[in-house]
């Protein structure tokens, strides 16, 4: 009987021991993922620092290439539709456009400078000499490279 519920034991922390490590080697696979995103995620200091100066009423872009910018919430379902487009599109036009998002959440202070009173709203920042196109909305796949080749890379 001893012998009986060794054995079971032994199987029970064999499959325990099964279990944990499958669930540790998804973690890891899923940094993976996020690591390799090209859309970066950024605050309000590093948009400020990096993308835009606000003044006043008016955003002054001081990026080094064409910039799109999507500020976005986790809990909204077209941003959710929004960021496997996004990520295609960053890695297809990856050395002509910079592609970031804000969560709205975490960054309300620029959200509520910058009027963004919808989400997803997408911002296209050219060069520093071109007028700003602010997009509200989801917007398709066709939608937005249509906007990546007529504006930005026109």
């Amino acid at each position: 009987m001893r012998v009986k519920r060794f054995n079971i034991l032994l199987v029970f922390l064999f499959l325990f021991m099964f279990s944990c490590g499958e669930k540790h080697n998804s973690k890891i696979e899923e940094k993976q993922i996020v690591d390799s995103s090209k859309v970066k995620e950024i605050d309000t200091k590093y948009f400020i620092d990096e993308i835009a100066k606000i003044n006043g009423d008016s955003l002054t872009f001081i990026g080094d290439k064409s910039t799109i910018v999507d500020f976005y919430a986790s809990w909204c379902g077209p941003c959710k539709k929004l960021s496997p487009i996004m990520e295609k599109l960053s890695k297809k036009y990856e050395d002509k456009v910079n592609f970031y998002k804000i969560d709205v959440d975490k960054s309300s202070d620029l959200a509520n400078a910058l009027n963004i009173r919808a989400i997803p709203t997408l911002i296209f920042f050219k060069d520093s000499s071109s007028s700003i196109i602010i997009m509200e909305g989801f917007m398709s796949e066709t939608e937005l490279e249509h906007h990546i080749s007529s504006y930005l890379l026109k």
